[in-house]
């Protein structure tokens, strides 16, 4: 078996890699040659765990390309390049829509083209015919978690011309080196389907911030109740509700746009949609709002460790760090993160070290619940010493280790320490 993967931004990258660990001949395709130059000498662009090592084990089964002639010949065509979203969540489609025009061109007929790129309802019906094998597989990635996720997935939902429709056999050897439970439907229900996992989770993140919110106001801890919402079966010990700093990364967000959209089209009530949006926006000002109150930052030298929208990833898409930055722009800000790099603020110094943050800031701010982070901050405690204010949404550090912190101390969940 021969698989092509077109475009190899994030999604790309991951699927092909791990198909070609399977011991299958990947082609990986993207038309912009300096991405493919820049991955044939540095490896891989995205930051995911595992992600380093399973591209050197499969560099024997895998050819980097930026020459549509080399699909020719492949049994399989994945389209698979991230969807870029505007700071609304707006999708741009140009990119997928080129390299479907590419896959089209120079596969053969009886080679099935799967649509794994984030695609709006109605997207994948565009290019079904009778004589070309098209269909749509719903991506349920993860960042920081997407090799695992792409090795183990829990299903594949796959959306073809009709419902239950025969799957090519091909694609079907593809699927089973993944074994999980099959469901085939509609491309329009397959396509909706991934809006709903998004949207039903937003659900759950939206909730979670919103009665954390009100632990923060009246004194109680949310803790100590995400165990007995977790005992519930109807909720269960994997619902999302760790209280966060809005929905970033750019996916939920995309959904959450394109359910508005898809609303305002069909006359749909987006009320419930738009508040998710809306008090996301809010959540994220969690910690410009803490700093605000408590009357702002003076003069001093912020430290600020975490800079990616979670940890695990380089990604800044929306992410919540970027907001403190932009709202105190003659504030003086020292930051730190594993993976991510952040330009374009003249204030912001960016270092290698979190002991140089630690010795030299009285504000820390904790942006990221990286685990390096929740390791060296909770070993000892004698860095807090400088330290008079601390912002930690995330419960980074222990309460074991803030007993003998004597200084502010503001956490997402709670009134404090």
């Amino acid at each position: 078996m021969k698989v092509g993967f077109l475009g190899l931004s994030h999604l790309g990258q991951v699927y092909s890699a791990v198909t070609a660990h399977q011991g299958v001949s990947v082609v990986q395709f993207d038309a912009d040659a300096e991405i493919v130059s820049e991955l044939k000498s540095h490896g891989p662009s995205v930051v995911e765990p595992g992600l380093d090592d399973l591209w050197l084990a499969s560099f024997p089964n895998r050819t980097l390309t930026a020459d549509p002639e080399e699909l020719r010949g492949c049994d399989l065509l994945f389209v698979v390049s991230d969807v870029i979203t505007d700071e609304f969540g707006v999708s741009d489609l140009t990119k997928v829509r080129q390299l479907m025009d590419v896959a089209l061109a120079t596969s053969s007929s009886d080679c099935p083209v799967i649509v794994r790129s984030q695609v709006p309802p109605g997207f994948s019906r565009q290019y079904a015919s009778d004589s070309r094998q098209v269909l749509y597989q719903v991506e349920t990635l993860v960042f920081s978690e997407a090799v695992s996720r792409a090795m183990n997935p829990d299903r594949h939902i796959i959306g073809s011309h009709e419902r239950n429709a025969a799957l090519p056999g091909v694609y079907l050897e593809w699927l089973k080196m993944f074994a999980a439970p099959i469901h085939v439907m509609t491309y329009e229900s397959a396509e909706l389907a991934k809006i709903s996992i998004n949207l039903l989770l937003a659900a759950s993140v939206s909730t979670a911030n919103s009665l954390a919110e009100l632990c923060e106001k009246i004194g109680a801890d949310w803790t100590e109740i995400v165990p007995a919402l977790q005992a519930d079966p109807r909720i269960g010990r994997f619902a999302y509700l760790k209280p966060g700093l809005g929905i970033s990364g750019g996916n939920l967000e995309r959904d959450l746009a394109s359910f508005c959209s898809l609303a305002l089209r069909y006359s749909v009530s987006d009320v419930v949609i738009s508040s998710f949006i809306a008090h996301s926006e809010f959540r994220k000002s969690f910690v410009s709002q803490q700093l605000a109150e408590l009357g702002g930052l003076g003069g001093q030298q912020v430290g600020m460790i975490g800079l990616s929208y979670k940890p695990g990833t380089a990604s800044l898409k929306n992410s919540p760090s970027l907001d403190v930055l932009r709202s105190f722009p003659n504030q003086r800000f020292l930051v730190h993160d594993p993976a991510a790099r952040v330009t374009g603020f003249p204030h912001v110094r960016q270092v290698e070290d979190v002991t140089e943050i630690l010795a030299s800031c009285k504000t820390l701010l904790i942006m990221t619940p990286w685990p390096q982070y929740i390791n060296e901050l909770n070993s000892d405690d004698g860095w807090m010493r400088t330290i008079s204010l601390i912002i930690d949404p995330y419960s980074v550090i222990s309460r074991e280790t803030l007993r003998n912190f004597d200084g502010i101390y503001r956490v997402l969940g709670s009134s404090g320490a």
